[in-house]
């Protein structure tokens, strides 16, 4: 089995006053998405701060942006270039459709 590409990539800026509820509304928006889609979420610590990024194949990445939109009206993201601002990931976590 080929897997899609993980070709668009944002930078994720919660706001400060983003609710338990508007978290859960907006990964359960992710729910619906297509067979074979994937999406990485990244949350890296350092000195400066906590960051968070994201990825999806090019086929979801735009009703991914935008359900996440929805559900957090005041989320930021902005695409960026994975060559110039990204680490890959120590650990990866993919729901088991299985499991419900």
């Amino acid at each position: 089995m080929i897997r899609p590409k993980l070709t668009n990539w944002f930078e994720l800026r919660w706001p400060r006053n983003v609710s338990d509820d508007q978290i859960v509304a907006a990964l359960a928006s992710l729910s619906g998405l297509p067979h074979g889609a994937r999406l990485l979420f990244e949350v890296a610590a350092d000195e400066r701060g906590i960051t968070h990024k994201l990825a999806a194949t090019e086929v979801v990445s735009e009703t991914v942006a935008a359900a996440l939109r929805a559900a957090v009206p005041s989320l930021r993201l902005t695409r960026i270039d994975p060559a110039d601002n990204f680490e890959p990931p120590r650990l990866r976590w993919r729901p088991d459709p299985l499991r419900g």
